[in-house]
């Protein structure tokens, strides 16, 4: 057999099988679909990114935020102490708080209760600071699921009583 009539005979199968197996049609069918598929596959990895990237930066501005405020509750000027402890209770509250960095607050709290507490029958009326302190410290202990010490609850209790006290730290 010549060589151009093998080749036109080859030719006729391969048209005879796509037509008989219809795999064609299918392609043109699913083809659209199987873009789409793809393109929500890529959005829903986009928008993963994106989220993910807001939540890293969020808590990126939440630490500077504790950092300054942790300066604050360390310069030793009571205004600027109240202001920082003040931050650093709505910081704690936070859902971006971690419990790596309710040990931090815990720390703070610490620093500004002293370690042991107050002796009951010595111990001055606490400061507002101090109060704030405690009620951070109830705060973190509460999300942590800690017990709280019952001297720092009882100053944390005792917020309502020092409005309008003098600042002594």
């Amino acid at each position: 057999m010549p060589l151009i009539a093998m080749r036109s005979v080859v030719d006729a199968a391969v048209v005879d099988a796509a037509v008989d197996s219809d795999w064609l049609g299918w392609a043109v069918v699913l083809g659209p679909a199987a873009t789409l598929c793809a393109g929500a596959i890529a959005g829903a990895v986009a928008y993963a990114a994106i989220a993910q990237r807001r939540r890293a930066d969020a808590k990126a501005e939440w630490w500077r935020r504790t950092q300054w405020a942790l300066d604050e509750v360390l310069t030793g000027a009571p205004e600027r102490r109240r202001v920082g402890v003040a931050v650093l209770y709505r910081l704690a509250e936070s859902e971006l708080a971690t419990p790596d960095d309710l040990e931090v607050f815990d720390a703070a709290w610490g620093l500004l209760l002293g370690v042991g507490g107050p002796v009951a029958s010595a111990a001055p009326a606490p400061s507002a600071t101090e109060t704030t302190a405690a009620r951070g410290r109830v705060l973190t202990d509460r999300r942590r699921g800690r017990a709280t010490p019952e001297w720092v609850e009882r100053i944390a209790a005792g917020s309502a009583a020092l409005e309008g006290a003098d600042e002594r730290v």
